[in-house]
């Protein structure tokens, strides 16, 4: 997946789900939508330079997400408050909001960032 932010610092990506991401018959599995919605805001604070780590998350299902749907994510920082920040996702299809989510983020160490960043978990 590709991640985009635009001026506003609103972040914009794509997914296309399949047959291997159902949960009930037809329907998109909500772990899928809740990862999807956690990358877009955690990339969303990659964007403006911020490494922090999903402290707390709410999602809410709106409608279900037909698996070969097509699902434009968008995440946007609503406030920050020194190494806490709160962003808001959507998972919207067809022009509709499907589901969305808000999380707070811990900003972590800058030592600990090239390891999270480059996929890294050991010392």
């Amino acid at each position: 997946m590709k991640f985009v932010t635009n001026e506003n610092g609103k972040t914009h990506t794509t997914f296309r789900g399949n047959d291997t991401f159902q949960g009930y018959k037809g329907i998109l599995h909500g772990g899928i939508i809740t990862t999807l919605l956690d990358a877009t805001m955690t990339h969303c604070l990659f964007d403006q330079g911020v490494v922090a780590l999903t402290g707390d998350l709410r999602v809410r299902f709106l409608h279900p997400i037909p698996c070969n749907s097509i699902i434009n994510l968008q995440a946007q920082i609503i406030t920050t408050k020194k190494a806490l920040y709160v962003v808001k996702a959507e998972a919207i299809c067809q022009k509709k909001v499907m589901a969305w989510a808000e999380a707070k983020f811990a900003k972590i160490a800058k030592k600990s960032n090239k390891k999270i960043r480059n996929g890294s978990t050991t010392k």
